[in-house]
Parts: structure tokens; sequence; C-alpha cells
């Protein structure tokens, strides 16, 4: 069997939703706790099946993580259509080049630029999905809502970067 996933790929789409789990997990203050003291055998189920319950927060994980792809590749698909007209800003990109493109190419660009686009964007959906949970759990603390917004803004900047560097690199997308 032929794995098209590289490690770097893998990271790049399962740790976003493994911070997720992680942010949501932190901040729920009432609900998994209700479920365990209310059903002690779900308590008793994961403590005794620790693999089957790894396992399951693997694939939470990457489905996770896979979600929040799915978002930036829409989000991506609109930008280079034209149908988000308030990002007109951000340069589109000829995404068939990844298929297309002469192979040492495409694997240094994925390399060096795709898939950390990628991962920031990712993490970008992170913090704006998770990041108004953080700020409630945290009591609405000004220094936790700062310092999501700069992340969100530093990794959202540097992946408009990325994005650039690639829509340079690769050939211009056909009108």
């Amino acid at each position: 069997m032929d794995f098209s996933l590289r490690p770097h790929q893998l990271v790049a789409h399962w740790t976003p939703g493994f911070v997720l789990l992680g942010i949501l997990g932190l901040t729920d203050l009432s609900g998994f706790r209700n479920i365990l003291v209310t059903h002690p055998t779900v308590c008793h189920y994961l403590e005794t099946n620790q693999a089957i319950t790894l396992l399951a927060i693997a694939v939470a994980g990457f489905v996770i993580g896979e979600f929040l792809d799915t978002i930036r590749d829409l989000i991506d698909r609109a930008i280079d259509d034209g149908n988000l007209k308030c990002l007109d800003w951000i340069p589109k990109v000829d995404w068939k080049f990844l298929v297309k493109g002469e192979d040492s190419k495409v694997q240094r660009t994925d390399d060096y630029y795709f898939i950390y686009y990628v991962f920031q964007m990712n993490l970008v959906w992170v913090l704006v999905i998770g990041g108004p949970r953080l700020w409630v759990a945290s009591h609405f603390s000004f220094a936790v809502l700062i310092g999501t917004i700069v992340v969100v803004a530093i990794l959202f900047g540097d992946a408009v970067f990325l994005r650039k560097d690639m829509a340079d690199i690769w050939p211009k997308p056909r009108k």
C-alpha cells in the first residue's frame, strides 16, 4: 500500500486537531467532568482500555484536523475563484501545480512553503474556533484576548506571505 501523506504533512493536519482538542478539553469546566461523575462506567472503561482511549483521541485529532483543513481548502478555493472580494488582496495560487508540476519543484515548494502554509492556516482556525472558549474560561482575561489576537495575526500574516511566495514561484492561475 502506498501511503501518500509524509510525516510533516500529517503533522500539519493532525497537530491542529490535537491543539483544538486540548483547548476544548482544558476549557471544559463541567461537561466532561459531569459525564465521568454521572457515568462511572465510562470512567472505568477509559481507565481500563487505555489503548482504545488513545486510539479514539488520535482518530478524533486527525478528523478534527482534516475538518479544519477542509475549512482552509474552501476558503482557498473562494479566494482563488474571486468569490471573496474582501480578500482580493491575497494572491491567487494555481493549486494544480501540486499535481502537474515538475516533481523536484513540487517537492521543494511542498517542504518549504505549502506545508507551513497549511499548518499555520489550520492553527488560525483552531484559535478562531477555540480562542473565544479560552477567553471565557480565563474569566475574560484581557491578556488572553490580546494574546490570542496577536498569535492569530502573526500566523495569518506569515501564511499570507507563504501564499505570496508560492504564487510567485508557481505558474500563474489561468483565468
